[in-house]
């Protein structure tokens, strides 16, 4: 079996980086190793470890996805590219999914 490199989600990739994930009325604030969460829409609490808070912080409106993905690689750049790039694109969908945060598109 083929193992799936980042060429092979190449097109994928292309249309979220220039996306900006911009926040929703989110609060969000650490506590302790996690962060809590709350957006406008739901007005549920979100649980997100440290990972996934420190994205949703990135999240800004400013940022496009790719210039979050630079920045954590740079943090983590132990990690193996391609999963990295997986993960944040992953993580971004997810906080879009529990409405903390709205992926625009931007031409």
């Amino acid at each position: 079996k083929r193992r799936m490199s980042y060429y092979d989600y190449q097109p994928f990739y292309d249309l979220m980086f220039k996306r900006v994930p911009k926040p929703i009325s989110l609060r969000c604030r650490k506590d302790g190793k996690f962060f809590l969460a709350v957006g406008a829409c739901k007005g549920d609490m979100v649980s997100l470890n440290a990972i996934a808070g420190e994205i949703c912080m990135y999240c800004d409106g400013k940022r496009n996805v790719g210039e979050i993905c630079e920045i954590m690689q740079k943090k983590y750049s132990d990690v193996e590219k391609y999963k990295l790039l997986s993960d944040i694109c992953t993580c971004i969908m997810d906080l879009d999914n529990c409405g903390l945060i709205m992926i625009q598109d931007v031409n």
